[in-house]
């Protein structure tokens, strides 16, 4: 189970790594809303949640969208496959999250306690 683990994450890297070479620049269709802090009307989010800076990109489809910031954010997300890496900026040992939500519920989560860590997921809403 675990190498199976493994070669999913390796390959979900490697799929993340070709949209990104093919489509830098993203197709428009899908959109990345600023980031809120209230629960909305939307069903699909993406939450990330570090006490320290943090960078990343969240895709949706051929569209791939970069963001940074500090401590706790939620992003609206449209679309069906979306996946999101996320890389602290700082020597910090706390646990960066990547959490999918759906109708505000946590569907999808990820982490690392990594200094310096990265942390990748997908979800199929």
């Amino acid at each position: 189970m675990f190498n199976r683990n493994i070669a999913i994450l390796i390959f979900l890297i490697l799929l993340f790594g070709i949209f990104i070479a093919i489509f830098p620049n993203g197709d428009h269709n899908n959109t990345i809303n600023t980031p809120s802090n209230s629960n909305n009307d939307l069903k699909e989010q993406v939450q990330v949640s570090y006490n320290g800076s943090w960078n990343g990109s969240i895709t949706q489809g051929y569209s791939s969208n970069k963001v940074r910031g500090t401590g706790n954010m939620v992003y609206d997300v449209t679309g069906k496959i979306v996946s999101a890496s996320f890389q602290k900026q700082d020597a910090g040992n706390g646990n960066l999250i990547i959490n999918f939500l759906y109708n505000g519920n946590i569907v999808n989560t990820a982490s690392t306690p990594s200094i310096n860590g990265i942390v990748q997921s997908a979800y199929t809403f």
